[in-house]
């Protein structure tokens, strides 16, 4: 599992998944986090790689499952003039590598990098999840050159949403796109919900990466109007002095401890800064949102389009979202509650291992075979 995080970071789906591939006997090794910029200036990005933290190391510790090894590949950026000096650094990884299995490699990382690694590792199925519309986001450009030829020469392409798989069939001439979305441990996010939301509708959280992409007007003006505003999350650097002071501010959990925190909260609100780059991006904890029954605002995503028979999307207008926040008893009926729950339950990571796994089933031959939704929870 090539991955764009940490094992000790915020959880995503790779974290999920690996757990899920785990509890069905299959032992993985999660390739953490490596360079996808040039370095900033200065010897700090340089020191975090050479301690094996990569750029930006996130600390949240938590249990690795039986049958799960964590490796902190030491490589560089995935930049073409880099190659041999990394092809050098990724033979050091394959050597912590079985050698007597053929492997299913699934990447997140569409780079030279993970193209080497293949080459070098030689697996019986190449996978390539689809999360981000590059072009879009401050990349090298190599990396959106080493994509085309990754995507065009895996066995299984996926995406986490329909913009992401018009993309991938735009830049690959593929049509055989299969669906990896987000998902959530869906009773243990169940236990969030108190039942007095509605009359309370006072703490309000968003919880997840604290960066350029979070709507922080929003927010700031639902702090200033009174509301409690709690962000749990991670912090980016370059938004560190930006964050309304009135808005609390607690450190990252993981997900196993989520679900107790957030049943103090009455509201949750996803809100990000609308750009381009959005119009790819599907919020990876929307399901454990709508899991907890509690009142979901958004803005800032088209994604969240596909929830608007549960969520409220605010358009973000922090005016709209209080009036959206005043009006939830009558907003938020017992009808669209059970719809946000039906959808929250319905993306239970034991059902999304099954939709993931399926297709690399029938590559492979069967050789596991896994029931509609079967699974162990997180």
């Amino acid at each position: 599992m090539v991955t764009t995080n940490y094992w000790n970071g915020l959880e995503y789906q790779r974290h999920h998944l690996t757990r899920q591939f785990a509890a069905h006997g299959m032992p993985v090794h999660f390739i953490e986090r490596t360079p996808q910029r040039w370095p900033r200036p200065g010897l700090a990005d340089l020191r975090a790689w050479l301690r094996g933290a990569g750029y930006g190391s996130e600390t949240m510790q938590k249990p690795v499952p039986k049958d799960v090894t964590i490796i902190t590949p030491r490589w560089l950026p995935p930049a073409a003039i880099l190659r041999p000096a990394n092809r050098s650094l990724i033979r050091r990884t394959v050597k912590q590598l079985p050698k007597d299995s053929a492997p299913i490699l699934i990447t997140y990382v569409p780079s030279f990098n993970t193209i080497d690694l293949i080459d070098l590792l030689n697996p019986c199925i190449t996978v390539y999840v689809s999360l981000f519309a590059y072009e879009d986001d401050i990349v090298m450009n190599d990396l959106l050159k080493a994509e085309r030829r990754l995507a065009g020469s895996c066995d299984l392409l996926y995406s986490t949403c329909g913009f992401l798989d018009s993309r991938l069939r735009r830049i690959t001439g593929r049509q055989d796109i299969h669906r990896s979305a987000h998902g959530v441990d869906y009773t243990a996010f169940a236990r969030a919900y108190r039942g007095d939301e509605l009359e309370r509708r006072e703490a309000i959280c968003y919880f997840g990466g604290i960066g350029p992409h979070v709507d922080l007007d929003l927010y700031g003006r639902l702090a200033a109007s009174g509301k409690k505003v709690v962000f749990i999350g991670v912090v980016d650097p370059a938004v560190r002095g930006r964050i309304p002071p009135e808005i609390e501010l607690r450190p990252p959990l993981p997900s196993s401890d989520l679900p107790a925190a957030l049943r103090e909260m009455d509201v949750l609100i996803i809100a990000y800064r609308p750009s381009p780059y959005m119009r790819g991006v599907v919020s990876a904890k929307v399901f454990e949102c709508l899991a907890t029954g509690k009142p979901l605002l958004t803005a800032g995503w088209p994604e969240a389009q596909n929830y608007s028979d549960c969520a409220y999307d605010v358009g973000g207008s922090p005016e709209a979202a209080i009036d959206t926040i005043a009006h939830l008893p009558a907003l938020h009926t017992p009808e669209r509650q059970r719809r946000q729950m039906e959808i929250a339950q319905e993306a239970d990571w034991s059902s999304r291992f099954t939709q993931l796994y399926r297709p690399i089933q029938e590559k492979l031959g069967d050789p596991l075979a896994v029931p509609e939704g079967s699974g162990h929870g997180n």
